[in-house]
């Protein structure tokens, strides 16, 4: 395997409820390192903002099929602030959680959000949002019954929590297994199926209302590299090759080679792809999950 593919981690298994995590603490360097994290402008990220921006909206539309009228919502992990500037646009009052110092910064000054530069353990906000949204946020806590819980306190009663996060039960990690786009490690500690994030968000005073498994924003993405994935070495070769993360790129001929080629192979199935994207979807296995519950 190419050395661009990195160091071997191993997830566990609870032989009791069937959580799946990681024992590990990520560095900065983990999230800078993988470049999805990156809070740095690139040509690449100036030109996929218009897909952004409708991705940002599509994220919206779950508030407005599960609350009647405009409320307080607080974005836990709210990066640099757009999907609460779509629900300001909108008559939402909005207020984030950001522990990234320079993603904070870009959403108070570029969009005005009042925020909180820190964690979750920071807040001390009790029965006050009418929404709380983490939008793959959970996934990167160890202790996500916690997350649930302090989120849970944070809602009105009748307010609703949206938490999307990738599903350990999918299709598409069924055929990655290790090699799953949406695994992630060091950065993704925990891993959930539908089954066992209901469990853990109704153990907190809240009943799921629906479970959403296709996400126009990452389940093809997701499709598409663990393909990929599986018939070469250098892990999302497409992602960090658009994203130009040298840290993660090939470091041998053969490996930019194979990358490419495999490249143009899963360029061909692509409408393929898509279509088992949908598939999946619809089999109540899709690549992501996106969970709404309302406080009892």
């Amino acid at each position: 395997m190419d050395k661009s593919a990195g160091p071997l981690y191993q997830y566990y298994r609870c032989d009791s409820c069937g959580f799946i995590y990681l024992d590990h603490k990520p560095s900065i360097s983990d999230y800078e390192d993988s470049g999805f994290y990156q809070t740095s402008e690139n040509r690449f990220k100036k030109l996929l903002s218009p897909l952004v921006g409708v991705f940002t909206h599509l994220r919206f539309r779950y508030l407005k099929k599960y609350s009647k009228t405009a409320g307080k919502v607080v974005d836990i992990g709210c990066g640099r602030g757009r999907f609460l500037n779509v629900a300001k646009n909108n008559g939402w009052k909005v207020f984030g959680i950001e522990p990234n110092k320079r993603s904070a910064s870009y959403a108070k000054e570029q969009f005005k959000i009042e925020l909180l530069h820190g964690g979750l353990e920071d807040c001390k906000a009790k029965d006050e949002f009418d929404a709380v949204t983490l939008w793959h946020v959970l996934e990167h806590f160890p202790t996500p019954t916690k997350v649930i819980r302090r989120a849970s306190g944070l809602l009105k009663k009748g307010g609703i929590l949206v938490i999307a996060v990738p599903n350990i039960k999918s299709l598409q990690g069924s055929i990655g297994r290790e090699r799953w786009y949406h695994l992630d490690p060091p950065r993704h500690l925990s891993h959930f199926s539908p089954e066992l994030l209901t469990k853990m968000i109704e153990k907190n005073g809240l009943k799921v209302e629906a479970i959403h498994h296709f996400s126009t924003e990452y389940n093809f993405v997701g499709m598409v590299q663990t393909l990929q994935n599986r018939i070469q070495n250098s892990p999302n070769f497409i992602f960090n090759f658009l994203k130009r993360n040298k840290a993660a790129l090939p470091t041998n001929a053969l490996a930019w080679a194979l990358g490419f080629v495999s490249s143009g192979v899963v360029a061909v199935l692509s409408p393929l792809l898509l279509l088992l994207s949908v598939f999946e979807a619809m089999a109540r296995m899709g690549g992501t999950i996106t969970v709404v519950a309302r406080k009892k």
